[in-house]
């Protein structure tokens, strides 16, 4: 089992694979974590000082990498399902869609480091999720909205809606 977890930033996508990890024993793998310990740097570093292309060159690679596991939870940064590098990763795969609109959002990101979004007001947050929401939508087998709800209540509905309760 595969088990893949999209969304928009603050979408508690980390979170809730942590928790999937460990409740079904298994290993965890991070898109993020594993672009940046492969490039030595955070991704706010990546985005000051080699731009948004080389993180996304890097993320396709760890993408294609992934494409091959099986029994993990894998959750993927909030770009990751616009690469080409992203459908075979979702193949024999559970995707999970946690959604989020864009006060949620905003209100999530106070104070957080995201270097594409942090800056971004409601409605601009709300188009880039807009901008994205085709591909969640192309690639989702179970779509769960994290509107006004807390993570503990996503991993909830999550658990529920994986049969794991």
């Amino acid at each position: 089992m595969k088990i893949v977890i999209i969304g928009f930033a603050t979408s508690y996508k980390s979170t809730i694979a942590r928790h999937l990890s460990q409740k079904l024993n298994m290993p965890l793998m991070d898109v993020d974590k594993l672009v940046e310990s492969q490039a030595g740097i955070t991704i706010s570093q990546m985005f000051a000082e080699k731009g948004e292309t080389y993180f996304r060159d890097l993320e396709s690679q760890v993408l294609c990498d992934l494409a091959t596991k099986d029994d993990c939870i894998i959750s993927c940064g909030g770009g990751s399902v616009m690469s080409p590098h992203f459908a075979p990763l979702a193949q024999n795969a559970t995707v999970v869609w946690l959604q989020v609109d864009g006060k949620s959002a905003h209100s999530r990101l106070n104070g957080h480091t995201r270097p594409l979004f942090d800056k971004l007001s409601v409605d601009e947050l709300t188009q880039k999720i807009a901008e994205r929401t085709p591909y969640y939508a192309k690639y989702a087998t179970i779509k769960i909205d994290t509107k006004g709800k807390g993570s503990k209540q996503v991993f909830a509905d999550v658990c529920k809606s994986l049969n794991l309760n």
